[in-house]
C-alpha cells in the first residue's frame, strides 16, 4: 500500500491539468460556435460589406502588418456623416467611404468580445468633431512595445498607466490619439516606428509648431532642426509591391533596418492572402484563431435600394453641402450645379483649395463668394451625377428645393440619409474604378 501514497498528489494535479484543459476546449469550441453562428446568419450585402472592408484595410492600409506580423495598431478613420463637400471623389474619401460600412457592421455585430489577441475598435467618441476613428490592435505586440518603453509611456500619461490600462481604454471605444493624449511620440512607438525614430520626429515637430528652447547640445533651434533635418530619410519601398509598407521618417539605421525587413516578409504573406479566393474565410478564421467557414469564398456587391429614398437621401447631403441659404448664394451654387450637368469640369483640388481660402480670408466680397458657391454646386454635381442611373437631375433638383422651403435651418442628417449616401459613393466609386 505504501508504494500508492507518493504518486497520489501526482495524480490529483494531472487529474485537474486535464479537467482545465477541458474546460478551456469547451470554452474555445463555444467561442467558435458563437463566431460561426453570426457569420452564418450573415446576408450576402453582409459579407460583401465586410469583404470590401477587410481588402481595404489589409491592401490599402496597414492592417495586414498588424494581422500577419509585428505591427502593434492600425489606426484609420471615416466620417460620421457624408456632409459637406471638400472631400467629395478625393483619395480620402474614397478610401474612407470603403472602410465605412464594415466598420460600423463590425461594431453593430460586437465581435470583439469573441477576439483573443486582436481587436478592431470603433471609437464611439467622435475625432476631429466629425470623424469616428478604426484602430485594428495586436494585442501581444501592442503590450509588448508599452511594456519596453514603461517608462516613457509613465512620464507622459502618468504613473499609473501600464499597457494592459492603456489597451483596455482603446478596446473599450476610447480613441487612441485621445488614449495617448495626442503625443506623436508614443502614437509612432506604438504604430511601429521605432523608438527612436518616433522620439526625433515628434521633436523634429515640436520644434517647427512651438516656440521652445534648443535641447541639450544645441545653441539655437535652428541649429537643432538642421541636424535632425540631416538625418532623416523617408522610407520608400523600392519595388511597387503590395500592400505598402508603413511610410515613416527614418532617423536611425540600425532600428530602421530590421523594422523594414519585419514588414517585408508580412507584406510577402498578405499579399498571397489578397489574392486568395478565400480571402475574408481566411481572414476571420486569422482574427479569431479558429477555422470558420463561410456561405460563400467571394461575395457579390451590395445591391442599391430604391429610387425614392435614394433621391431624398443625395438631396438631403447635397443640402449640406451649401454653405449658406442666401438667395444669392443658392442661386450661384444651382448654377454651379447646372454648368456640371452640361458637361462643365470643376476646378482643380488645388485651385479650389485657393479659392476657398481666399474667401475664408475675406468673406465680405460678394464676387468671391458667389464664385465659391458656384465651384462648390460644381464640383458637388460633378460627383453625383454619376450615379444619375438611379436618379435625374430635375428629380434632385426639386428636392433640393422642397428642402429649402420646408426650412431655412439645416437639420443634421439622418443615420438613413447618412447610410444611403454611403453606399452610392460606394457604387459610384466601384463603377468608376473598378473597386
Amino acid at each position: 500500500m505504501s508504494f500508492f501514497r507518493p504518486i497520489k498528489p501526482i495524480f490529483i494535479v494531472v487529474l485537474a491539468l486535464c479537467f482545465l484543459c477541458g474546460c478551456f476546449r469547451s470554452r474555445e469550441a463555444e467561442r467558435t460556435r458563437a463566431v460561426q453562428t453570426i457569420l452564418d446568419a450573415l446576408s450576402q450585402e453582409e459579407l460583401a460589406t465586410l469583404d470590401s472592408f477587410f481588402r481595404t484595410l489589409m491592401g490599402e492600409s496597414q492592417g495586414g502588418y498588424v494581422l500577419y506580423g509585428q505591427k502593434p495598431v492600425c489606426v484609420e478613420a471615416f466620417p460620421l456623416r457624408e456632409e459637406g463637400s471638400i472631400f467629395l471623389a478625393r483619395p480620402v474619401h474614397i478610401f474612407s467611404t470603403k472602410l465605412k460600412p464594415g466598420a460600423l457592421l463590425w461594431k453593430r455585430l460586437h465581435l470583439n468580445q469573441y477576439c483573443q489577441n486582436y481587436a478592431l475598435c470603433v471609437s464611439d467618441q467622435p475625432i476631429f468633431d466629425k470623424w469616428s476613428e478604426i484602430a485594428f490592435i495586436n494585442k501581444k505586440a501592442f503590450v509588448r512595445t508599452v511594456d519596453a518603453h514603461a517608462l516613457l509611456f509613465r512620464y507622459i500619461l502618468g504613473p499609473k498607466a501600464t499597457a494592459l490600462h492603456i489597451l483596455d481604454q482603446i478596446t473599450n471605444a476610447t480613441p487612441f490619439y485621445t488614449t495617448l493624449q495626442n503625443n506623436q511620440c508614443l502614437v509612432g512607438i506604438l504604430l511601429g516606428y521605432g523608438a527612436q525614430n518616433a522620439l526625433m520626429e515628434f521633436r523634429s515637430e515640436a520644434i517647427d509648431q512651438t516656440a521652445m528652447k534648443p535641447s541639450f547640445g544645441f545653441q539655437t533651434l535652428e541649429e537643432e532642426a538642421s541636424w535632425l533635418a540631416s538625418r532623416v530619410t523617408l522610407f520608400t519601398q523600392p519595388n511597387q509591391a503590395q500592400p505598402p509598407i508603413p511610410l515613416f521618417a527614418c532617423y536611425e539605421e540600425q532600428e530602421t533596418r530590421p523594422l523594414v525587413q519585419e514588414y517585408e516578409k508580412a507584406q510577402r504573406i498578405i499579399a498571397e492572402h489578397l489574392h486568395s479566393p478565400f480571402f475574408l474565410e481566411n481572414i476571420l478564421s486569422k482574427i479569431f484563431e479558429t477555422k470558420l467557414t463561410l456561405k460563400t469564398s467571394r461575395p457579390s456587391k451590395p445591391l442599391f435600394p430604391e429610387r425614392a429614398s435614394c433621391i431624398r437621401a443625395v438631396a438631403e447631403g447635397i443640402w449640406h453641402c451649401i454653405d449658406q441659404t442666401d438667395e444669392t448664394y443658392l442661386a450661384a451654387f444651382y448654377s454651379g450645379m447646372q454648368a456640371a450637368e452640361q458637361g462643365q469640369s470643376p476646378l482643380s483640388e488645388a485651385d479650389y483649395r485657393h479659392l476657398v481660402q481666399s474667401y475664408l480670408q475675406n468673406t465680405t466680397i460678394a464676387d468671391t463668394r458667389q464664385h465659391v458657391a458656384y465651384e462648390t454646386g460644381l464640383l458637388t454635381w460633378a460627383h453625383f451625377k454619376q450615379g444619375n442611373q438611379f436618379y435625374s437631375y430635375e428629380e434632385i433638383r426639386n428636392a433640393l428645393i422642397a428642402i429649402q422651403a420646408a426650412s431655412s435651418e439645416k437639420q443634421p442628417l439622418s443615420s438613413e440619409a447618412d447610410e444611403l449616401l454611403t453606399h452610392l459613393h460606394l457604387l459610384i466609386y466601384s463603377e468608376k474604378a473598378n473597386i
